[in-house]
């Protein structure tokens, strides 16, 4: 094989990698072989809690040309390899595209991240729609050329992640729309969330429960769309060519100025873009005993000293949301807390540890078993 492409994650994550792969086998005259994606017990067990289940290669069959093989040259070696976890600081976006067009024809291609990035699919968006058109969906789902689709993502692994926009973003969108909406279709994750139904009551909204591909399609299909910040909503304005689609940027997390290696707004007039739309802030966790800890700084490293001697070496980097939270016991947090009181992301697995040990010994609560998801996204054993 000479593109080697594993998917990661679920379906609008793999519709960017499928789309990188099979650009670069086409335009290098090569093979295409893309494999499923790898199991991740923690992660996949919080995705299907959120209601995230389907992967391109179940649903390649709905799409109109995506074979998971394609005939081409077949090379062995030498290979490029742009792999996640091979690559110290690399997270699974940026590529060097023009390298690969030029050099890469006699290079075996092996690829595994999520390359979310327009400037990897925009030049080649007729093929790359070509490929994913979806049939009309049936009359009884189809929105009408003054009706609106709104596509939400109030599930429980945005808010985990502190990505959930507040329903307000929903709101402002369609008191702005001339004409006003004739109809209010809402799709996608988390559509009983009870801010949300109250936000949209006044429009009546027309609840549309489909399967994932469905949902595509109506947004495929649709005149004027509301998009969540979902790489699965982004494919469906984006494949909605005669479409006017409302673009949320929110104040931080994924597609804000913050992530600057997700690169998603789409060079094309029928796209408003929303600055600073606001996130939901989740704050499942109580630490109401924090006032009787301490910290100390023995020699490069942080020491959390407890009640009995109890206590953890830890990374010094953790100095700042640990002090934040030492001198605010009983306050609700989350991570979003954490991270605006300087919590580093790559010292969030052993706060997560301690913060799992002081629940364990009745220290700290958590609502909706929030720690315990926390802990099987980031791969961590909560028992």
């Amino acid at each position: 094989m000479a593109v080697e492409l594993h998917f990661v994650g679920h379906l609008g994550n793999n519709l960017f990698q499928y789309a990188l792969a099979r650009v670069l086998a086409e335009e290098l005259g090569l093979a295409l072989q893309c494999r499923p994606a790898r199991e991740r017990p923690g992660f996949d067990a919080v995705e299907r809690a959120s209601g995230i289940v389907d992967r391109l290669d179940q649903w390649h069959h709905r799409f109109a040309d995506v074979p998971l093989q394609r005939p081409g040259r077949e090379i062995d070696h030498p290979q490029w390899r742009q792999v996640m976890g091979e690559q110290d600081g690399w997270h699974g976006h940026g590529v060097d595209l023009p390298f690969l067009l030029r050099s890469g024809r006699e290079r075996r291609i092996v690829l595994r991240g999520y390359f979310q990035r327009t400037e990897y699919v925009h030049p080649w968006r007729d093929r790359v729609r070509r490929w994913y058109r979806l049939p009309p969906p049936a009359p009884a789902f189809a929105a009408g050329p003054q009706d609106v689709v709104i596509h939400v993502r109030q599930s429980l692994d945005m808010k985990l992640l502190g990505r959930a926009l507040e329903p307000s973003f929903y709101v402002r969108a369609l008191e702005s729309m001339t004409p006003a909406p004739r109809t209010v279709h809402v799709c996608g994750l988390g559509l009983d969330d009870p801010a949300l139904t109250a936000a949209l009551a006044p429009w009546r909204p027309r609840r549309l429960d489909l399967d994932a591909v469905g949902t595509l399609a109506v947004l495929a299909h649709a005149r004027r769309i509301v998009l969540a910040n979902s790489t699965f909503s982004w494919w469906g304005a984006y494949l909605a060519t005669e479409a006017q689609v409302v673009y949320p940027r929110p104040v931080r997390g994924y597609w804000s100025p913050d992530r600057p290696e997700v690169a998603l707004e789409v060079p094309e007039d029928r796209y408003t873009v929303v600055e600073g739309v606001p996130v939901r802030r989740w704050q499942p966790l109580r630490w109401a005993s924090a006032a009787a800890w301490r910290l100390d700084r023995p020699g490069h490293d942080l020491a959390l000293r407890g009640p009995g001697g109890r206590g953890w070496r830890l990374p010094a980097t953790l100095e700042s949301p640990l002090r934040w939270l030492l001198a605010n016991p009983g306050v609700p947090f989350g991570l979003d807390d954490l991270y605006e009181h300087g919590l580093d992301v790559a010292a969030r697995r052993p706060l997560i540890e301690v913060l799992l040990a002081l629940q364990k010994a009745g220290e700290l609560t958590a609502d909706d078993d929030a720690l315990t998801w926390l802990a099987r996204h980031y791969g961590i054993d909560a028992k």
